[in-house]
């Protein structure tokens, strides 16, 4: 048995070479494939790609924003600084006692609640009517003595 012979002939090895095949490099050129892709599946996954990372920073951002504020609320807000204490404490000693603001002029601060009662007791007596003018062509008349 010869060499040629032990070979399967199923395999691909052992297949005869097609009239064409057997003529490749010998004068003859080899068209191209007309094989041509579709744009659209490539667009469309790079838009894909796109809406996929603008969505992902839009969660990111959003996630970061709401934990930013989590922790502001939870650190600032929540517990009262020694000096926040210390300036609201001189506020009030400002708003609600009397003190004087230049004693030589008798410029005195009155207590905030004092303010608003001494305002509203003004308020309600104010005037109700209108002041009258003098008439100008009276006022424009000489006097006779």
């Amino acid at each position: 048995m010869s060499a040629a012979q032990a070979i399967d002939p199923h395999s691909p090895i052992a297949a005869p070479l097609s009239a064409d095949a057997a003529n490749i490099g010998h004068g003859e050129e080899v068209g191209a494939e007309d094989d041509i892709p579709s744009i659209f599946p490539i667009v469309a996954g790079i838009v894909a790609v796109v809406l996929g990372i603008v969505v992902s920073v839009a969660v990111v951002y959003q996630y970061f924003g709401i934990y930013v504020r989590g922790e502001i609320a939870r650190k600032v807000l929540t517990h009262e600084s020694s000096q926040l204490r210390e300036l609201r404490a001189a506020e009030q000693q400002k708003l609600g006692h009397y003190q004087w603001a230049d004693k030589k002029a008798g410029v005195l601060h009155i207590p905030l609640d004092r303010a608003k009662e001494l305002t509203l007791r003004e308020w309600k007596s104010r005037p109700t009517t209108y002041v009258q003018q003098p008439d100008p062509a009276a006022a424009a008349a000489p006097e006779k003595k």
